[in-house]
């Protein structure tokens, strides 16, 4: 399995990431290391901001808090969009999340470009008469 630190071992270029940008690589992680209810917890991905003991010494200590920060950044940027979403119950009010309907739709590049750019420029702002037409 990747982690954060294989994806991108730079933390300058972490830090630099908008979240909408990192936020395909963490829903791509968030992906692999679902368990097999489907879950997953933002811990287990963000752990990997602290290395693995024995395999890799994680981001420099002197920058980890402004990595969890980008990392959370991301994070909200897809609860918020709901492309991750609480899991109910017990595992929901304990942080587990759910991939949300789209959220595999979402998982290549381009299609995660193409979305990042609609919900950048809402169908609102759009005069009535042209809103609802289908470009594609």
């Amino acid at each position: 399995m990747t982690t954060l630190i294989t994806r991108i071992p730079d933390v300058d270029v972490l830090i630099e990431l908008p979240p909408e940008e990192l936020a395909l690589t963490i829903l791509q992680l968030a992906y692999e290391h679902k368990g097999q209810n489907g879950l997953v917890h933002p811990q287990s991905l963000l752990s990997h901001i602290y290395g693995t003991p024995g395999l890799s010494e994680g981001y420099p200590q002197n920058r980890r808090s402004d990595a969890e920060l980008a990392f959370n950044e991301a994070w909200n940027w897809l609860a918020v969009q709901g492309i991750l979403i609480s899991d109910l119950g017990p595992n929901g009010n304990n942080g587990w999340m759910r991939f949300g309907r789209k959220a595999t739709e979402l998982l290549t590049q381009e299609s995660f470009d193409n979305y990042a750019r609609s919900v950048a420029f809402p169908k609102t702002l759009l005069h009535p008469s042209i809103a609802n037409l289908n470009f594609a």
